[in-house]
């Protein structure tokens, strides 16, 4: 049998220096550590390789260093590899113990279909899916390709770079893979190091960051190892669960310091407790002494024990995932996707308002409609579903948005404290429009990402309906009384109050007050307290002007929406305008603006004689501004807009 060893190939001449970055991309704040990215990851290509209706299992099995790979077993797997280790790494402290029996991490995965196609496979063919394979050409995207993937529809995964986390997660920063394939049984073992661009001797060769573990040929190209006793060996060496089930073995040398037992658990519980509750995922971790399984059944006792502060969120899945939780539609037929009274049925919203104000949990289905921007493209109805609880008291509000299962933990709606909400995506026009729209570590839906950006209708707006979907239905359920909201509108700007009150009568349009007659500008409105500027009506908009009679501001702030019947800024949704969005274009001078959010606009002026216009208003809409007091200037801002001066 022919020895495996490790490949590292040399640039030629004119190739540049490159160091990969890509584990930097899941370096962000809403992976809270290396577990949450390496849970995140592995089970979300475990759930989108799975066979069957029956559950994927996962095992996450911990061999510490005193049960680790052995210094005679150790060089059949990282002979020839360490020296480049060592060369690659910054400082020797970087650098684990290699002296010593070294620990590692197991992650295996049944149920699933294992790395399917031809393991010599070198360059991209016409993609297609096989009656054997859902993905006939796995082993290639899986082993071949840095950035680059062909997963699409409802997988969760999009980029090609979720297999960084496993030499990332690894001190050694190498892994080692072996699959069953359930197409053919064939068994294969292969392994990659990413390190960085390295030198053994200094004025020696280079060589690339990107290396194999497995057969090498003539052209240094890596095969993978098959040979039934090098196979058998490496299964004994990590201990590996799986005989002869398809299905991918994962094994980490060296972990990194925060993977722990009770790391990999919490991750799991956060980023999936949906699919367990669902009964479609079954977790195991343990240090190959003692283990906990997390499933539908004991995943509320596990919860409880080990982070009691998701135990609500989870009893609400429960509750959604119920067969006798029948969703409400709330939304009238063909209207237009609005958190709004317009747009819903009234009997509907005034049950759930009831259910609501009683504590009870509701569900609400809402249908969508998903369209890319081609010229053959169809409309594809959808729907997400909405399950919301109130609280008592002011308590931090509680929400997940969940798109196929996984968790996307960045995506936030409601900021008021005494709410709890799940969003499940779960319709596959829906779910692979949000996947279109997500990060490359899976945690944000963005409106720029290139898979989404100009690849959809209307995609923006859209995107906002759903992201801004807990906040908005919240709204309709807690809306203000009618004579309460005309007595708030008068303290606002380019409100016809008179019209708000006639809007009683039945005078005006859908969805905006009512007015006899185009509204009037007011012109100049002073400040109601001592600020330095005065607020005008523009076409298209408004313009915000210091003043030399009154001191300099150190910052203003103000919150713009379209005129309603209901409490205007308690209605607004992105889906009405984002000031950061296009066709709005904001002229500014003697001052910085900046945005806390999709309708709030922050002045930081720098002369008395500041400016600032806002224009790309519906003008056929009456908009409603009002300032912010100053002990509400508090929060994140969005981009920044600098003086035009300057």
């Amino acid at each position: 049998m022919s020895k495996a060893v490790w490949t590292f190939v040399s640039p030629q001449k004119a190739d540049p220096n490159v160091d990969p970055v890509q584990e930097e991309f899941f370096d962000q704040e809403d992976i809270r550590s290396n577990a949450d990215a390496l849970v995140r990851e592995s089970i979300q290509n475990s759930l989108d390789a799975r066979a069957g209706s029956a559950p994927v299992r996962v095992r996450f099995t911990f061999a510490p260093s005193e049960r680790g790979i052995m210094p005679g077993v150790r060089d059949w797997y990282l002979a020839g590899f360490l020296d480049h280790l060592r060369a690659a790494v910054d400082s020797p402290a970087n650098l684990p113990d290699l002296d010593k029996p070294i620990p590692f991490l197991l992650i295996e995965d049944f149920g699933t279909r294992g790395l399917g196609g031809d393991p010599g496979q070198t360059h991209d063919v016409v993609m297609g899916h096989t009656s054997e394979s859902k993905d006939p050409h796995a082993f290639y995207y899986f082993w071949r390709n840095i950035g680059r993937g062909n997963k699409a529809g409802s997988d969760r995964g999009r980029w090609g770079l979720g297999k960084i986390v496993f030499p990332a997660a690894s001190r050694c920063r190498c892994f080692f893979g072996l699959t069953i394939r359930a197409t053919d049984q064939r068994c294969m073992l292969m392994g990659q190091a990413v390190l960085k661009t390295h030198q053994l001797v200094p004025g020696g060769l280079r060589f690339n960051p990107y290396a194999y573990f497995g057969i090498r040929d003539a052209d240094n190209f890596t095969m993978p190892v098959e040979d039934a006793p090098s196979l058998q060996a490496f299964r004994k060496h990590f201990a590996l669960a799986r005989g002869g089930e398809p299905g991918l073995s994962i094994v980490i040398p060296h972990p990194a310091q925060d993977i722990t037992v009770a790391d990999i658990r919490m991750s799991v519980l956060h980023h999936y407790f949906w699919p367990i509750l669902a009964g479609d995922l079954i977790v195991e971790v343990g240090d190959g002494v003692s283990s906990s399984t997390l499933n539908a059944s004991t995943l509320g006792q596990v919860v409880k024990t080990h982070d009691p502060s998701i135990h609500g969120l989870v009893e609400l899945a429960r509750w959604a995932l119920d067969p006798a939780t029948k969703p409400i539609d709330l939304l009238l037929p063909n209207a237009h996707p609005k958190w709004e009274r317009e747009s819903v049925d009234v009997a509907a919203l005034q049950s759930l308002i009831a259910q609501y104000n009683q504590m009870r949990p509701i569900a609400v289905r809402v249908p969508v409609t998903v369209r890319k921007s081609t010229s053959t493209a169809v409309d594809a109805n959808s729907y997400f579903d909405v399950f919301l609880e109130r609280l008592e008291g002011s308590v931090e509000p509680e929400q997940a948005f969940v798109r196929h299962g996984m968790t996307v933990s960045g995506v936030t709606s409601i900021r008021q404290g005494g709410v709890r909400g799940i969003v499940n995506i779960q319709d596959e026009p829906l779910a692979e429009f949000l996947g279109d729209a997500e990060n490359v570590a899976h945690t944000k839906w963005e409106e720029r990402t290139k898979r989404f950006k100009g690849h959809y209708d209307k995609g923006p707006l859209l995107l906002r309906f759903v992201k801004g979907s807990l906040k908005g239905l919240v709204s309709l359920l807690t809306e203000a009384p009618e004579e309460e909201l005309v007595d708030a509108l008068r303290e606002f700007f380019f409100t016809n109050v008179s019209s708000v009150d006639g809007a009683k009568s039945g005078q005006g349009g859908k969805g905006k007050a009512a007015r006899a007659g185009p509204p009037a500008l007011p012109g100049d409105i002073p400040a109601k307290t001592p600020r330095g500027f005065t607020l005008s009506q523009v076409a298209g908009g408004f313009s915000i002007l210091g003043r030399a009679d009154a001191p300099l501001p150190t910052a203003l702030e103000f919150e713009v929406a379209y005129a309603r019947r209901k409490n205007p800024f308690g209605a607004y949704s992105p889906m009405d305008f984002d000031l950061t969005g296009e066709g709005f274009v904001v002229t500014v001078s003697n001052a910085r603006v900046q945005y806390p959010s999709p309708n709030r606009v922050r002045v930081i002026p720098s002369a008395l004689d500041f400016s600032v216009r806002v224009a790309g208003f519906d003008i056929n809409r009456d908009i409603i501004v009002r300032e912010r007091k100053a002990k509400d200037l508090e929060g994140d801002v969005g981009e920044q807009v600098e003086d035009d001066d300057q």
